[in-house]
Protein backbone atom coordinates (compact mmCIF):
# COMPACT_ATOMS: atom_id res chain seq x y z
CA UNK A 1 0.00 0.00 0.00
CA UNK A 2 1.04 3.61 -0.43
CA UNK A 3 1.06 3.98 3.37
CA UNK A 4 3.62 1.19 3.70
CA UNK A 5 5.96 2.71 1.15
CA UNK A 6 5.70 6.18 2.67
CA UNK A 7 6.41 4.92 6.19
CA UNK A 8 9.50 2.99 5.07
CA UNK A 9 10.69 5.82 2.90
CA UNK A 10 11.32 3.39 0.04
CA UNK A 11 9.98 3.39 -3.53
CA UNK A 12 8.09 0.44 -4.94
CA UNK A 13 10.41 -2.10 -6.58
CA UNK A 14 8.20 -2.10 -9.67
CA UNK A 15 9.02 1.57 -10.21
CA UNK A 16 12.79 1.09 -10.37
CA UNK A 17 15.10 -0.29 -13.01
CA UNK A 18 17.21 -3.34 -12.22
CA UNK A 19 20.36 -2.41 -10.30
CA UNK A 20 18.82 0.58 -8.57
CA UNK A 21 18.87 1.21 -4.83
CA UNK A 22 16.67 -0.15 -2.03
CA UNK A 23 13.01 -0.62 -2.78
CA UNK A 24 9.95 -2.19 -1.15
CA UNK A 25 7.96 -5.22 -2.27
CA UNK A 26 4.68 -5.02 -0.33
CA UNK A 27 3.23 -8.43 0.63
CA UNK A 28 0.23 -7.39 2.70
CA UNK A 29 -2.08 -9.43 0.50
CA UNK A 30 -0.42 -12.60 1.84
CA UNK A 31 -0.61 -11.91 5.58
CA UNK A 32 -1.68 -14.76 7.85
CA UNK A 33 1.32 -16.52 9.37
CA UNK A 34 3.15 -16.29 6.08
CA UNK A 35 6.75 -17.57 6.11
CA UNK A 36 7.32 -17.87 2.38
CA UNK A 37 6.77 -15.47 -0.46
CA UNK A 38 7.79 -15.81 -4.12
CA UNK A 39 8.95 -12.46 -5.51
CA UNK A 40 7.95 -12.40 -9.16
CA UNK A 41 9.41 -10.17 -11.89
CA UNK A 42 12.43 -9.35 -9.72
CA UNK A 43 14.69 -9.09 -12.79
CA UNK A 44 17.60 -10.77 -11.02
CA UNK A 45 20.34 -11.36 -13.55
CA UNK A 46 23.21 -13.85 -13.25
CA UNK A 47 25.95 -12.45 -11.05
CA UNK A 48 23.85 -9.65 -9.51
CA UNK A 49 23.58 -9.58 -5.72
CA UNK A 50 20.62 -8.38 -3.66
CA UNK A 51 20.16 -7.86 0.06
CA UNK A 52 16.69 -8.85 1.24
CA UNK A 53 15.03 -7.84 4.54
CA UNK A 54 11.53 -8.47 5.88
CA UNK A 55 9.40 -6.65 8.45
CA UNK A 56 6.07 -7.50 10.05
CA UNK A 57 3.04 -5.33 10.87
CA UNK A 58 0.37 -5.87 13.50
CA UNK A 59 -2.35 -3.56 14.86
CA UNK A 60 0.27 -1.48 16.63
CA UNK A 61 2.28 -0.84 13.50
CA UNK A 62 5.46 -1.96 11.82
CA UNK A 63 8.22 -3.80 13.63
CA UNK A 64 11.94 -3.45 12.89
CA UNK A 65 13.55 -4.80 9.76
CA UNK A 66 15.03 -8.29 9.90
CA UNK A 67 18.70 -9.02 9.41
CA UNK A 68 19.60 -8.80 5.71
CA UNK A 69 20.20 -11.86 3.60
CA UNK A 70 22.13 -11.72 0.36
CA UNK A 71 20.72 -13.54 -2.65
CA UNK A 72 22.00 -14.00 -6.15
CA UNK A 73 21.10 -15.95 -9.26
CA UNK A 74 23.36 -19.00 -9.55
CA UNK A 75 23.40 -21.02 -12.75
CA UNK A 76 25.05 -24.18 -14.04
CA UNK A 77 28.86 -23.88 -13.91
CA UNK A 78 30.95 -24.18 -17.03
CA UNK A 79 33.13 -27.23 -17.66
CA UNK A 80 36.54 -27.56 -16.06
CA UNK A 81 39.51 -26.40 -18.11
CA UNK A 82 42.84 -27.96 -19.06
CA UNK A 83 41.90 -31.52 -18.10
CA UNK A 84 44.97 -33.75 -18.24
CA UNK A 85 45.50 -37.44 -17.49
CA UNK A 86 49.13 -38.55 -17.59
CA UNK A 87 51.20 -41.45 -16.24
CA UNK A 88 52.84 -40.65 -12.92
CA UNK A 89 56.05 -41.97 -11.39
CA UNK A 90 54.20 -44.02 -8.81
CA UNK A 91 53.52 -47.71 -9.46
CA UNK A 92 50.64 -48.21 -11.89
CA UNK A 93 49.48 -44.67 -11.28
CA UNK A 94 47.79 -41.92 -13.32
CA UNK A 95 47.58 -38.27 -12.36
CA UNK A 96 44.43 -36.28 -13.17
CA UNK A 97 44.68 -32.48 -13.08
CA UNK A 98 42.43 -29.65 -14.26
CA UNK A 99 41.71 -25.95 -13.84
CA UNK A 100 38.66 -24.10 -12.51
CA UNK A 101 35.81 -23.38 -14.93
CA UNK A 102 35.76 -19.92 -16.43
CA UNK A 103 32.16 -19.52 -15.24
CA UNK A 104 31.53 -20.83 -11.70
CA UNK A 105 27.81 -20.04 -11.98
CA UNK A 106 27.74 -16.27 -11.46
CA UNK A 107 29.17 -15.25 -14.80
CA UNK A 108 32.69 -15.44 -16.30
CA UNK A 109 35.39 -14.51 -13.80
CA UNK A 110 33.02 -13.92 -10.85
CA UNK A 111 34.08 -15.62 -7.59
CA UNK A 112 31.60 -17.57 -5.45
CA UNK A 113 33.25 -16.55 -2.17
CA UNK A 114 31.61 -13.12 -1.65
CA UNK A 115 28.18 -14.73 -2.00
CA UNK A 116 28.98 -17.42 0.57
CA UNK A 117 28.68 -20.05 -2.16
CA UNK A 118 30.97 -22.97 -2.89
CA UNK A 119 31.75 -25.54 -5.52
CA UNK A 120 33.32 -28.98 -5.66
CA UNK A 121 34.46 -31.40 -8.32
CA UNK A 122 33.45 -34.93 -9.22
CA UNK A 123 36.11 -37.17 -10.74
CA UNK A 124 34.78 -40.41 -12.23
CA UNK A 125 37.06 -43.29 -13.16
CA UNK A 126 35.45 -45.83 -15.42
CA UNK A 127 37.16 -48.72 -13.58
CA UNK A 128 37.99 -49.60 -9.99
CA UNK A 129 41.11 -48.17 -8.38
CA UNK A 130 42.45 -46.40 -5.32
CA UNK A 131 42.37 -42.60 -5.23
CA UNK A 132 45.08 -40.76 -3.30
CA UNK A 133 46.10 -37.16 -2.91
CA UNK A 134 48.59 -35.97 -5.50
CA UNK A 135 51.72 -36.56 -3.44
CA UNK A 136 50.68 -40.18 -3.04
CA UNK A 137 51.04 -40.29 0.73
CA UNK A 138 47.44 -40.47 1.94
CA UNK A 139 44.50 -42.52 0.78
CA UNK A 140 41.60 -40.13 0.30
CA UNK A 141 38.06 -40.47 1.61
CA UNK A 142 34.95 -38.43 1.07
CA UNK A 143 32.01 -37.70 3.35
CA UNK A 144 29.53 -34.94 2.69
CA UNK A 145 29.40 -33.47 -0.79
CA UNK A 146 32.64 -31.68 -1.51
CA UNK A 147 34.33 -32.81 1.73
CA UNK A 148 37.40 -34.77 0.74
CA UNK A 149 40.06 -35.54 3.33
CA UNK A 150 42.47 -38.10 4.67
CA UNK A 151 40.74 -41.24 5.90
CA UNK A 152 39.83 -40.88 9.57
CA UNK A 153 39.67 -37.09 9.41
CA UNK A 154 36.17 -36.42 8.10
CA UNK A 155 32.74 -37.54 9.39
CA UNK A 156 30.45 -40.01 7.66
CA UNK A 157 33.31 -40.99 5.40
CA UNK A 158 33.53 -43.72 2.81
CA UNK A 159 36.92 -44.85 1.45
CA UNK A 160 37.22 -44.35 -2.28
CA UNK A 161 38.99 -47.66 -2.85
CA UNK A 162 37.08 -49.81 -5.33
CA UNK A 163 34.65 -47.04 -6.21
CA UNK A 164 34.19 -45.19 -9.47
CA UNK A 165 34.06 -41.59 -8.28
CA UNK A 166 35.58 -39.19 -5.78
CA UNK A 167 34.41 -35.74 -4.71
CA UNK A 168 37.05 -33.05 -4.35
CA UNK A 169 36.76 -29.66 -2.64
CA UNK A 170 37.16 -26.47 -4.62
CA UNK A 171 40.78 -26.12 -3.52
CA UNK A 172 41.83 -29.53 -4.91
CA UNK A 173 42.47 -29.32 -8.64
CA UNK A 174 43.70 -32.86 -9.07
CA UNK A 175 43.79 -36.41 -7.82
CA UNK A 176 45.77 -39.57 -8.51
CA UNK A 177 44.45 -43.04 -9.38
CA UNK A 178 46.57 -45.98 -8.26
CA UNK A 179 46.54 -49.78 -8.34
CA UNK A 180 45.72 -49.72 -12.04
CA UNK A 181 46.54 -52.42 -14.56
CA UNK A 182 49.72 -51.86 -16.52
CA UNK A 183 49.09 -51.57 -20.24
CA UNK A 184 45.39 -50.76 -19.80
CA UNK A 185 43.80 -47.54 -21.00
CA UNK A 186 41.59 -45.72 -18.48
CA UNK A 187 38.97 -43.07 -19.11
CA UNK A 188 38.13 -40.30 -16.65
CA UNK A 189 35.33 -37.75 -16.47
CA UNK A 190 35.52 -34.53 -14.44
CA UNK A 191 32.68 -32.11 -13.70
CA UNK A 192 32.17 -29.06 -11.48
CA UNK A 193 29.17 -28.88 -9.12
CA UNK A 194 27.72 -25.82 -7.38
CA UNK A 195 24.50 -25.44 -5.38
CA UNK A 196 22.49 -24.98 -8.57
CA UNK A 197 23.65 -27.69 -10.98
CA UNK A 198 26.44 -29.89 -12.31
CA UNK A 199 28.54 -28.84 -15.30
CA UNK A 200 28.97 -30.83 -18.47
CA UNK A 201 31.48 -33.61 -17.95
CA UNK A 202 34.88 -33.31 -19.60
CA UNK A 203 36.65 -36.59 -20.38
CA UNK A 204 40.25 -37.66 -20.97
CA UNK A 205 42.16 -40.93 -21.06
CA UNK A 206 45.64 -42.37 -20.66
CA UNK A 207 47.41 -45.71 -20.62
CA UNK A 208 49.12 -46.97 -17.50
CA UNK A 209 52.80 -47.32 -18.29
CA UNK A 210 55.92 -48.10 -16.29
CA UNK A 211 59.57 -47.46 -17.04
CA UNK A 212 60.70 -48.83 -20.40
CA UNK A 213 63.21 -51.65 -20.72
CA UNK A 214 66.71 -50.63 -21.76
CA UNK A 215 67.39 -50.40 -25.50
CA UNK A 216 68.65 -53.67 -26.97
CA UNK A 217 71.68 -54.52 -29.11
CA UNK A 218 73.66 -51.38 -28.44
CA UNK A 219 76.74 -51.09 -30.62
CA UNK A 220 79.43 -48.43 -31.04
CA UNK A 221 81.83 -47.86 -33.88
CA UNK A 222 84.65 -45.31 -34.21
CA UNK A 223 84.98 -43.41 -37.46
CA UNK A 224 88.24 -41.56 -37.90
CA UNK A 225 89.50 -39.46 -35.01
CA UNK A 226 86.37 -37.49 -34.23
CA UNK A 227 83.27 -39.60 -34.77
CA UNK A 228 81.55 -42.36 -32.88
CA UNK A 229 78.43 -44.04 -34.27
CA UNK A 230 75.95 -45.57 -31.82
CA UNK A 231 73.10 -47.84 -32.89
CA UNK A 232 70.48 -49.76 -30.91
CA UNK A 233 67.11 -51.42 -31.19
CA UNK A 234 64.02 -50.09 -29.37
CA UNK A 235 63.24 -51.60 -25.96
CA UNK A 236 61.44 -54.88 -26.09
CA UNK A 237 58.92 -53.47 -23.61
CA UNK A 238 58.34 -49.73 -23.86
CA UNK A 239 56.43 -49.58 -20.59
CA UNK A 240 53.07 -51.08 -21.47
CA UNK A 241 53.82 -54.60 -22.64
CA UNK A 242 54.29 -55.94 -26.14
CA UNK A 243 51.81 -55.84 -29.03
CA UNK A 244 49.63 -53.34 -27.19
CA UNK A 245 48.03 -51.23 -29.90
CA UNK A 246 45.80 -49.15 -27.59
CA UNK A 247 48.88 -47.69 -25.86
CA UNK A 248 51.06 -47.32 -28.96
CA UNK A 249 50.76 -43.52 -28.85
CA UNK A 250 52.71 -43.53 -25.57
CA UNK A 251 55.73 -45.43 -26.85
CA UNK A 252 59.29 -44.20 -26.22
CA UNK A 253 59.87 -40.99 -28.18
CA UNK A 254 63.37 -39.98 -27.12
CA UNK A 255 66.63 -41.51 -25.93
Amino acid sequence: SLDTLQQLGLPACSSLAAGSGDCCQNVEENLGKVNEYPVSNANINQGEFFNVRVLARNRVGYGPLSEPREITKLTKPGPVLDLSVVPDLGPRRLKITFSKPLDLGLGPGVSLGPAGLSMYYKVVLFANSTMTNLDGTTEMCFGEAGASCACGACPSQSPVRNTTEVLLPDSALGVAAEDLVRGEKYYFGVSAINQADESDQLTASSCVITRADPPANLSAAIYGNLSVRLTWDPPLDEGFGTNNTQCASQRVFTY
